[in-house]
């Protein structure tokens, strides 16, 4: 089954900007799992957040966690890792890039509006972004 719009209707109740990308990325048609990697939604959804939010690397978002977990599986098909262990790595690598937001200065959303407040504090969207990554990880690899 295809998540839809109305599937994930609970979201539109909740507060943070977040919650539109969340929407859109999983209502990209997710096909049997297994690698290349073009067969996984991961790259489609990185482009959508990317293409909606104008987020870059550094800039406090959820996408310090997730284009280093996107980076990562498409690095683990090179080498020819099995999908588990592609899944580990992504996980591992969306892990790090959350952590490393509490060294960042929000450039985005509304904690850019307090400033220099926000180093040392990892940033709530990565942070959501990842604990669904290592959920749909834990899932996968099954």
């Amino acid at each position: 089954m295809t998540p839809t719009i109305s599937s994930f209707s609970f979201l539109k109740r909740r507060e943070g900007s977040h919650i539109k990308y969340w929407i859109r990325i999983f209502n990209i048609q997710i096909r049997p799992l297994s690698l290349p990697t073009k067969d996984l939604p991961f790259q489609a959804g990185e482009q959508v957040i990317l293409d909606i939010g104008k987020a870059n690397l550094g800039d406090k978002t959820l996408i310090d966690a997730l284009s280093p977990a996107v980076k990562a599986i498409e690095a683990a098909e090179k080498e020819g890792k099995a999908l588990a262990a592609a899944l580990a790595d992504f996980e591992q690598a969306a892990r790090k890039g959350t952590e490393s937001t509490k060294d960042m200065l929000a450039k985005m959303g509304r904690a850019s509006r307090l400033g220099e407040r926000t180093i040392d504090h990892q940033d709530a969207g990565a942070t959501a972004c990842y604990f669904i990554l290592r959920s749909l990880a834990s899932a996968m690899s099954r």
